[in-house]
């Protein structure tokens, strides 16, 4: 499963193979897409090791196209791989993640699950009649039973250490927030920083956990409980946590007494709760920026008087993980080039010795140790997720668990790893999957996804554009891992990357000369059709690709899931946060339009020839029909779809095969002249071939 790799120069372009060629099996489709199984969601807490290292306690999630919806459901897997799987009750209704400012991105939020200090129970967060509760299952899967019934909705908890009992935070009091809301409407909402009209027409709630939109304090009658409660795990008594039980609960979350003034992520401790290791940033003043370098420390004592730094090179950087085997530290790490390398080190504290366990080019996450083995997620680029288990002693590994099993009789075609930069110092990669039945010497049209490739390789962020679907249908795809400025983030705060990155607009520039160097290699190399090159992206890759339209004719189709940035948009953005950070970022439109023009595809209707759909967010359309509309007044190959009910990311397993179809449909017929003979899609196909004169008659010479 792993192979050991070496570091490589990044002086030009690069490329390994990370899998070969095209593999037997039936082809896949949209739906075997769609219909993943996943562990857990994107945001993490995918699953739980129980303190003796036996079981696992994860969430299921299983699509359903005929439904439009997930069944969620937890299961116990044995930690040998060889027993199967048991059922433990319902992971309960679907809940999607809030950013923090009142709205959802579509993504599906973390149900994490902890495990009671004595193994005997698992405990997670469960929405059931429009209430979040904590629950909690036996270690056999026999009991499943709600455990606080507050009026407000659980946001966190944590077992005490003694596992008598959980602490737990939570949000405002659903009755009151409603009855608050009912009176205001009453006599009209006053318009605030609460409205955002492009999203909803009435004041977003505002989230009880931090984000980093939300620079004000919450407006009145949104104020956010601070205090912890506690539960008794057997009796359900809530109550307020006593100061003792406060001062408790703050110490789960703290380091022993180090005095330590950096920033300190990521606290680990050992089972006998003696050792601790930790994340810092030993150069706050020096990186000041929310993603610096960290780096692994160590203590052997609890009042910490032993802590002690890891100085290999290896311990300081992209550390994805810690945990404790005996007395040395097992440490996950992204590094490599793009960080697309996962890598496992083991940290020996006392000795001060560190080994290399392994470093591959698929992806690691999620890791857990026992027994001298660490259980992790595992993610190839033809291979998606699995649950393995991996010795530290000697690297061999086994599956624990495989969700989709059936996607071994999958054909999948090679794809190649590459390596380059993007003129300016930063590393750019990607994966280029070959088309199915791939012939050497003939070149083929190529579609772009976007913007960050790790793992297997699904639909780009967002996931709505089928990478292995659009090579089983005859493209070549390259699944672009966009550059980024590492020193520009160790040392600017969030707000102010936003900004300092489209000063100039260096950001899109990097991305751009990145794609346009992998382009012209793939191209010299008699891969790609120069005249038949596709671009897709959804937010961050949509601006990438806003910015190649209005600045290149080289792409003969594009599609795009978010059309931003219209200064007439700002309004739609009510007076939020969001509407302060694109003004810094823009300026007054009647003052700087000129900048507004570099990304927006609405004012350079004139300029923008290539076929375009765009496939939107019923929460987005306002700010897409700005810059749509004046594509279509200008006769232009354009295309729009709105789906209801969706958010930024798209979370309907039914939207997500019509829009997967949709794509496909689109570039066959802009890159391949291929129409599906479905009759359901006649008029699909109708609209299009009118396009496509439209695009002759305004561009001669246009095949």
């Amino acid at each position: 499963m792993y192979e050991f790799i070496g570091a490589a120069a990044v002086c030009c372009l690069l490329s390994t193979v990370v899998s070969g060629g095209t593999t037997p099996g039936r082809t896949i489709t949209s739906e075997d897409l769609v219909q993943l199984r996943d562990i857990g969601t994107l945001l993490g807490g995918r699953f739980a090791l129980s303190p003796d290292g036996e079981k696992i306690a994860l969430l299921l999630v299983t699509p359903s196209i005929d439904a439009n919806g997930y069944e969620i459901a937890w299961l116990i897997v044995p930690t040998d791989g060889k027993s199967p799987p048991v059922q433990a009750g319902t992971g309960g209704d679907i809940v999607l993640a809030e950013i923090g400012d009142g709205r959802r991105n579509g993504v599906l939020a973390t149900k994490k699950a902890l495990w009671s200090p004595d193994g005997r129970w698992f405990a997670y967060l469960l929405k059931r009649d429009g209430a979040i509760q904590i629950w909690r299952t036996s270690r056999d899967g026999t009991v499943q039973a709600q455990v606080t019934h507050n009026a407000a909705d659980v946001i966190d908890f944590q077992w005490s250490r003694d596992g008598s009992k959980l602490f737990f935070m939570t949000g405002r009091n659903r009755a009151a927030t409603t009855e608050h809301s009912q009176m205001e409407a009453a006599k009209g909402y006053l318009y605030d920083r609460r409205f955002w009209p492009g999203y909803e027409r009435y004041p977003l709630q505002y989230g009880c956990t931090a984000n980093w939109l939300v620079q004000a304090p919450a407006p009145a009658g949104q104020e956010c409980p601070r205090e912890p409660l506690v539960v008794s795990a057997d009796a359900g008594d809530e109550r307020q946590a006593k100061p003792s039980e406060q001062a408790e609960y703050q110490q789960l979350n703290e380091l022993p007494a180090l005095g330590k003034t950096g920033q300190i992520e990521s606290i680990r401790r050992a089972p006998n709760q003696r050792d601790v290791a930790w994340l810092e940033n030993p150069n706050p003043a020096e990186f000041t920026g929310y993603d610096p370098p960290l780096t692994v420390f160590a203590a052997h004592s609890p009042d910490g008087l032993q802590a002690k730094r890891c100085a290999a090179e290896v311990c300081t950087g992209t550390i994805d993980g810690l945990w404790w085997d005996g007395n040395r530290l097992i440490i996950l790490r992204s590094e490599g080039h793009s960080r697309l390398v996962s890598a496992l080190y083991a940290w020996e504290p006392d000795g001060g010795k560190v080994h290399t366990i392994l470093r591959t080019n698929d992806y690691l996450s999620e890791c857990e140790v026992v027994r001298s083995h660490a259980i992790c997620l595992h993610e190839g680029s033809t291979a998606p997720g699995t649950m393995v288990s991996i010795s530290l002693r000697d690297a061999t590994s086994s599956v624990v668990f495989d969700p989709n099993p059936d996607m071994q009789n999958i054909s999948f075609s090679k794809v190649e790893k590459l390596e380059w930069d993007d003129g300016f110092g930063n590393d750019a990669a990607g994966h280029l999957v070959y088309p199915r039945d791939y012939a050497p010497g003939q070149r083929y049209p190529l579609v772009i996804v976007q913007y960050r490739s790790r793992g297997f390789l699904r639909g780009g962020v967002g996931d709505e554009y089928p990478i292995h679907v659009f090579a089983a249908n005859g493209f070549a795809v390259l699944s672009f891992d966009e550059p980024e400025d590492r020193q520009l983030t160790a040392r600017a705060d969030v707000t102010t990357d936003a900004t300092s990155g489209y000063t100039g607009f260096r950001k899109q520039l990097s991305h751009f000369n990145a794609l346009n160097k992998v382009l012209s290699d793939l191209i010299t190399r008699g891969l790609v059709d120069p005249n038949r090159i596709g671009i897709t992206g959804l937010s961050d890759g949509a601006e990438n690709v806003a910015y190649a339209l209005i600045h290149s004719s080289k792409f003969a189709a594009a599609a795009v899931s978010t059309l931003l940035f219209h200064p007439f948009a700002l309004s739609f953005a009510g007076s939020s946060s969001y509407r302060e950070l694109i003004a810094r970022i823009f300026g007054d439109p009647l003052v700087s339009l000129d900048k507004w023009r570099e990304l927006s595809i609405g004012l350079n209707a004139d300029r923008i020839h290539t076929p375009l759909l765009a496939q939107v967010a019923d929460r987005e359309l306002m700010e897409a029909a700005l810059n749509f509309v004046p594509l279509q007044d200008a006769g232009r190959p354009v295309e729009m779809a709105v789906f209801p009910n969706e958010y930024h990311v798209k979370w309907q397993p039914a939207h997500r095969l019509a829009i997967y179809n949709r794509n496909l449909d689109w570039f066959r017929f802009w890159l391949q002249d291929y129409e599906d003979p479905d009759p359901a899609k006649a008029e699909q196909y109708a609209r299009w071939r009118q396009f496509r004169e439209q695009q002759r008659a305004t561009e001669p010479g246009k095949r």
